[in-house]
């Protein structure tokens, strides 16, 4: 008798999961429009906004902050042959403490979070 229980058991738990399946097959990545890749336009050559912002902020303040570095540039080449996420890092913690020294004595911009905080909010 427990092996008919078992056996109803495993055939009512099948029927239920493969029941659940869709019927149609159709998953997102199936459908053409959904799965293209290839969406330009003409305002941005198929670059989208971020993509966009972060190009534009490599080639005005990334690269120019290491030009005169020929440190730099010498640990550059070597990266190009081997690559480390250290090197990134260190290279990172150089432009970030160069920041830093520009902008001392300068007023900090207040954080975005700072300006919605100095809004009026009715009911407070």
């Amino acid at each position: 008798m427990p092996y008919t229980r078992r056996t109803i058991f495993l055939l009512l738990s099948t029927s239920l999961i493969l029941g659940c399946t869709p019927a149609d097959k159709n998953t997102p990545a199936s459908n053409v429009a959904w799965s293209s890749t290839n969406k330009q336009n003409e305002k941005t050559q198929g670059k989208g906004a971020l993509q966009q912002s972060l190009d534009k902020w490599m080639s005005e303040e990334w690269e120019p902050a290491f030009e005169s570095d020929e440190v730099q540039v010498k640990e550059d080449e070597a990266a190009k042959e081997h690559f480390t996420i250290q090197h990134y890092v260190d290279k990172s913690k150089k432009y970030l403490d160069k920041k830093e020294k520009e902008e001392a004595g300068k007023p900090k911009e207040k954080a975005h979070h700072e300006s919605l905080n100095s809004l009026p909010v009715i009911g407070r």
